[in-house]
């Protein structure tokens, strides 16, 4: 009789991960989440950005070769929905160029609170790889692995690619590819899909004086689970010292809902210290993220 409810209990949870997390019908939703605190302050609209390119391997690897950097890494921490469901991800994300070529890595592993003697842990490992034909053109290729854990009866994992073309012409930035792709994952009878989507970016660099410059970013993703998402995100830089960052995502009914999003940025000699913080009417509000790193 132990056994019977404990098995019962076990599938109820699991069932209601699955279903609040998987509305959509898709599974490792945490999959397409932005990691980086940079991205998060903009809402995620992060596809053209060429001043922050750390987590490139859980994103668009192809703009790593038009940045100016030679080497970007950070690590992050972020306290995820805690007004619903509190989880704790610690997150880390390295990228360098050589020439026209371009490497990344990305790691990500989160803990989420117990319940009913199960803890969802999630796992996020990526590389990618580019390589830039001109200024005008790039290639990124990332392959990922997402795992997630209830416990140690209880898990799945599935390996998915993002293949991507970008550049930047005269402060014009832009991007197309797509993103997840891979197979089916299967938890018990069901199946489910995993959150792919074809995505296209654009942005714009303004100068708006000897020191200032205002970047705007806009990101689109059609999931072919027939949802449809979009984030704005803007950055003004002084100096190229002091950020400032704002931006909105209008999620839908995809994986990653609708949120708004601000956040500040301080850098130095290279140091740099990112703060971001997320708000609005879905589990994500009152989410919090903080990340230091190193760039030249």
């Amino acid at each position: 009789m132990k056994k019977i409810i404990f098995f019962l209990t076990a599938l109820m949870t699991v069932s209601f991960y699955l279903s609040a997390q998987e509305a959509s019908n898709e599974a490792l939703g945490f999959s397409a989440l932005d990691y980086g605190t940079v991205s998060l302050s903009m809402a995620g609209a992060s596809l053209t950005d060429t001043t922050s390119v750390s987590y490139a391997a859980l994103g668009n690897s192809a703009m790593i070769p038009i940045s100016q950097k030679k080497l970007d890494a950070s690590a992050s921490y972020m306290s995820l929905t805690p007004s619903s469901y509190k989880t704790n991800v610690i997150s880390v994300g390295v990228s360098g160029r050589i020439k026209k070529f371009g490497i990344a890595l990305g790691f990500v592993n989160s803990t989420g609170p117990e319940v009913n003697k199960f803890q969802e842990k999630d796992m996020l490992l990526g590389i990618g790889l580019a390589y830039k034909f001109t200024d005008f053109l790039s290639l990124g290729v990332n392959g990922r692995y997402a795992k997630q854990t209830f416990s140690d009866k209880y898990s799945y994992g599935a390996f998915m690619a993002d293949v991507n073309l970008g550049g930047k012409v005269k402060g014009f930035g832009y991007s197309l590819g797509v993103s997840g792709l891979g197979g089916k994952v299967t938890s018990g009878k069901n199946s489910y899909s995993l959150p792919t989507s074809l995505s296209a970016g654009f942005g714009y660099d303004a100068v708006l004086g000897e020191k200032s410059v205002l970047q705007a970013h806009l990101d689109a993703d059609y999931y072919f689970s027939s949802n449809f998402a979009a984030a704005l995100g803007l950055q003004y830089s002084f100096n190229d010292m002091i950020f400032a960052r704002a931006g909105y995502r209008m999620g839908g009914k995809s994986v990653v809902p609708s949120y708004g999003s601000v956040g500040l940025g301080f850098k130095i000699k290279g140091i740099h210290i990112d703060a971001g913080y997320l708000f609005g009417n879905t589990n994500l509000k009152n989410t919090i993220s903080a990340s230091i790193g190193y760039c030249f």
